[in-house]
């Protein structure tokens, strides 16, 4: 972690995605490898225990859950990356400005954006359960981005512990030969409202 002054705070991340898979013929195996990272920027605001954030961070994922159902069956799978398909990675940014700190009322409003590329669909014949040996063959590649806005808020007092946090968010995909604009992904949930005592 970096601090200057006291007022902004740098917090580097790194990760590194290495995959490595024996393939049957001529060509043996094949190595893909991603950075990955964050960097975050904290500065505390004039008022005590009040602060804003600004972060970034790349991540990736060497499997693909394959699936042709918008539920989520036993019968699904996850399939590693191969030469053909590649690893899931994706880039967010976010904007945070949180009130309270270590007070008894605590409230905080973030925004996000996501992209997200390396993402697969299936499309092969209607099955419950996708054929293992041509899931590689079945899959169209896409992209895909997120992005909204999260509240939370937190009261801590005597005999009493509330929270609530409240995201409005859309998730979307974009997959030309199925459809030449944008459409919602099947696990878009635009509101979502939770509160525990």
């Amino acid at each position: 972690m970096f601090s200057a002054c006291g007022l902004v705070m740098l917090v580097p991340g790194r990760g590194f995605l290495h995959i490595h898979e024996a393939l049957p013929g001529p060509r043996r195996s094949f190595s893909v490898g991603i950075t990955e990272g964050r960097v975050q920027v904290e500065s505390p605001m004039k008022k005590k225990g009040s602060s804003f954030n600004l972060a970034y961070s790349r991540m990736s994922q060497g499997e693909h859950l394959v699936s042709s159902s918008i539920i989520d069956m036993p019968g699904n799978y996850w399939m590693p990356v191969t030469a053909k398909r590649k690893p899931l990675t994706s880039d967010i940014f976010t904007a945070e400005i949180a009130f309270g700190g270590r007070s008894t009322c605590k409230f905080s409003v973030a925004g996000y954006y996501k992209w997200m590329r390396g993402i697969y669909e299936y499309f092969g014949s209607p099955r419950f359960i996708p054929p293992v040996d041509a899931w590689n063959n079945s899959f169209e590649e896409g992209r895909g981005r997120s992005y909204g806005l999260e509240s939370y808020f937190e009261l801590a007092i005597p005999r009493l512990d509330l929270s609530a946090s409240y995201t409005l968010s859309w998730t979307e995909r974009y997959f030309e030969a199925f459809w030449r604009d944008w459409f919602p992904d099947r696990f878009d949930n635009r509101h979502k409202f939770n509160l525990n005592l």
